[in-house]
């Protein structure tokens, strides 16, 4: 809770993030003025586009802004809340197969998970969903207790608020919850429990998609089909780099790098863990599937991690119990130089950076070096007895360090932010909003890589409807330039029509890029605002 705590420090101080955080938070604002609880596709940014997914986030920005009102806490209040329950119910899954240390510190690893810390802090669509998928195994294990009065009765209510949600959250994954049917089998009240709640959960969720199915049809359709899998969705891409979500998973967190060696334990004596421990299989299905789905998507966003945090801080703690009791030294020692090199690893981006040039600098010559001395380390010294008596306290040490380092890197991210994080369209927008006695239009200049970036969700939303048609007095005309490089005709065309205002949207695109249009539009135009990724200027 302390962490939950943290997550709430410097909420509203971070701007509304264009994607996907920024088409939630404008369908959720046009629920509570519009009251189109169902179907937002007259009010949402770019109609069907994105209006089509799942609803569950964005009726929870909606709840968040009627309560809390139209900004950003109201936004984000309810993702953190969906995140604080998943961090209860994550315990109360692992103390009853894991000891309370181990259980606290599973949680703990998953609280300080940077992607955890980052999506926990916005409107996204994967911390519901996980959410949900928690409360379903909750339902099943509170089912299976007897001693608690009408315990089948709240399991089965709990169990299809679950799915419900889970459906409602992502298309296809939200089906996670059916991968819980491995803990049923023996025990007939879970099963009730899955098999009811499940129908009653299904039935809560269908009359949106059937609603959405009629009124939209191919459109429709057409959203549910995981184009991410085959293509590149808005531009994100890790350049065919199929180690892109491993990487994002232990740079967020080192210690699940023990879930990878988990599941590779686990698919050894597969027959005997489903007979044993079903539990921990359910976890491995999750984590492994999701990985390699999420590996060899053409598409790779930095979020999609999130949902593999869970299982991984389960897999990784069952792995650490598993070990220490059996203290093999010689395998504490290497789970331990290994946690420590991807320790290294996560906490050096400069380290990142050179091995992904193939620039050896000292640095790689230095984190070599250590990786070596590791290595070696457990080699010449892992069968001498003088070490036996503190190879359970190394592991415990290890993870221990671990959680105060996240905790460490959580409240510097909360504090400070990240480096890529998009900045700049609440200045930009309120320059814009200050000109509306005299002025309602202005021109969208930006870098095109797919046709829904003439869409800016984050601007749209500090623009309070401009950009979503509200008000068809206020309008705005996207110009389009290539997606990595300046184009003088298109921005010199931009200029010649001699709005008030033009907005030029620059993420990533190299400086002397940006020189190009900012000399163009210098034939007419100041700057009036220079803003994180964006630059505005005002016609003289």
């Amino acid at each position: 809770m302390v962490i939950v705590g943290l997550y709430v420090v410097h909420l509203s101080k971070y701007e509304i993030q264009p994607w996907d955080e920024g088409l939630y938070a404008v369908r959720g604002e046009s629920i509570v003025r519009f009251g189109n609880i169902i179907d937002q596709s007259e009010h949402a940014l770019g109609g069907e586009y994105s209006s089509t997914p799942p609803p569950m986030a964005s009726w929870g920005v909606a709840l968040g802004i009627a309560a809390f009102g139209r900004n950003t806490f109201g936004v984000r209040v309810f993702s953190i809340v969906c995140s604080a329950i998943c961090l209860l119910a994550l315990y109360s899954i692992c103390v009853r197969h894991l000891s309370h240390r181990s259980s606290l510190i599973a949680v703990i690893l998953l609280a300080t998970a940077i992607p955890w810390v980052v999506y926990s802090r916005q409107a996204m669509s994967e911390i519901p969903l996980i959410t949900g998928m928690l409360l379903c195994w909750s339902a099943l294990y509170l089912a299976a207790n007897n001693r608690i009065k009408n315990n089948l009765l709240i399991a089965v209510a709990l169990f299809a608020a679950g799915f419900a949600a889970a459906l409602l959250s992502k298309y296809v994954i939200g089906f996670l919850p059916l991968v819980l049917i491995i803990l049923v089998w023996e025990n007939s009240r879970a099963k009730k429990t899955f098999l009811v709640g499940g129908l009653i959960g299904f039935a809560l969720a269908m009359p949106w998609f059937v609603w959405m199915a009629i009124n939209h049809q191919a459109a429709f359709i057409d959203a549910i089909v995981l184009r991410h899998l085959t293509e590149v969705v808005e531009g994100n891409s890790g350049g065919g780099n199929y180690l892109y979500t491993l990487n994002q998973l232990i740079v967020g967190q080192p210690a699940f790098i023990i879930a990878i060696g988990s599941v590779i334990a686990l698919t050894r004596t597969l027959r005997k863990s489903f007979d044993s421990e079903p539990w921990v299989v359910v976890a491995m299905l999750w984590f492994s599937i999701g990985l390699v789905v999420f590996t060899l998507s053409a598409t790779k966003n930095p979020h999609y991690v999130v949902l593999l945090l869970p299982p991984a801080a389960m897999l990784t703690l069952w792995a650490y119990e598993r070990v220490t009791r059996r203290l093999k030294t010689a395998s504490v020692y290497i789970l331990c130089a290994i946690v420590w090199t991807t320790a290294v690893w996560s906490a050096l981006p400069s380290l990142r950076g050179d091995v992904k040039a193939l620039h050896f600098s000292p640095l790689v010559f230095v984190s070599i070096a250590f990786i070596a001395a590791a290595v070696f380390f457990v080699i010449v010294f892992h069968r001498k007895k003088f070490f036996d008596g503190v190879t359970m306290r190394m592991v415990q040490y290890s993870l221990v360090g671990l959680c105060i380092v996240g905790f460490t890197r959580a409240a510097f991210v909360v504090w400070k932010g990240r480096p890529d994080d998009i900045k700049g369209g609440k200045a930009v927008a309120a320059q814009l909003l200050e000109s509306t006695p005299f002025n309602k239009h202005f021109a969208y200049l930006f870098h095109a890589q797919n046709v829904a970036d003439s869409i800016n969700p984050q601007l749209a939303w500090y623009t309070a409807g401009w950009m979503s048609n509200w008000d068809s007095s206020y309008t705005y005309t996207p110009h389009a330039m290539p997606n990595d490089s300046a184009d003088v005709g298109i921005a010199a065309t931009t200029v010649y029509q001699m709005p008030l205002y033009i907005v030029y949207y620059h993420p990533g695109i190299a400086k002397e890029q940006q020189q190009l249009v900012a000399t163009t539009a210098a034939l007419l135009y100041d700057v009036a605002e220079e803003s994180g990724v964006y630059t505005l200027f005002r016609r003289r």
